[in-house]
C-alpha cells in the first residue's frame, strides 16, 4: 500500500477589529467571547471562524464525484464500512484522504481534491477574549 502525505493549513490575519480566516481541509478557528456582564468565564461563546471540509458537505462530495472520485468509509474484514467518509481514487491502492481539500497530493487532486481556501470574515466584539486555531486532534 502507498501512503502518501497531504497537509492542511488555517491561516489567521487579523487586522484592527478584523479577522480573515483562510482554511483548507479539517483545522478548526473559533473566537471566543464573553456576553455576560459579570465575565465569568463559565458564560463564554464561540463563533467558527473556519469549516472542515469534508465529504458530508454536498458541494465538496459533489465536485469530487463529477472530478471522477469516489467516496466512501474504509472497510473492516468483514467488508463491513468503519470510519469517516474518505475520498479514493478508483483502481489505487492507497488509503482515501478523509478531507475534501488540502495541499500536496497530486494524485487525488485528479479527483476533485483542491487547495482553494474556504475564506470566512468576523469583526471583533468588544468582549472578544481570544482566538482558538487547532488541528482536528484537539
Amino acid at each position: 500500500m502507498l501512503i502518501i502525505l497531504d497537509t492542511t493549513y488555517n491561516l489567521i490575519i487579523h487586522v484592527g477589529h478584523h479577522i480573515l480566516c483562510a482554511n483548507v481541509g479539517n483545522y478548526r478557528s473559533l473566537v471566543v467571547y464573553n456576553n455576560n456582564e459579570d465575565q465569568e468565564l463559565k458564560y463564554l461563546e464561540q463563533v467558527q471562524l473556519s469549516i472542515y471540509y469534508k465529504t458530508d458537505i454536498e458541494e465538496e462530495k459533489n465536485r469530487i464525484l463529477l472530478s471522477g472520485g469516489f467516496v466512501e468509509q474504509m472497510k473492516n474484514e468483514l467488508g463491513k464500512g468503519v470510519g469517516p467518509y474518505r475520498v479514493w481514487v478508483k483502481s489505487q491502492d492507497y488509503a482515501g484522504l478523509a478531507m475534501s481539500r488540502s495541499i500536496g497530493n497530486l494524485k487525488v487532486k485528479a479527483v476533485g481534491i483542491i487547495a482553494v481556501p474556504g475564506i470566512l470574515e468576523y469583526d471583533l466584539k468588544e468582549k472578544t477574549k481570544f482566538i482558538v486555531i487547532a488541528s482536528d486532534g484537539v
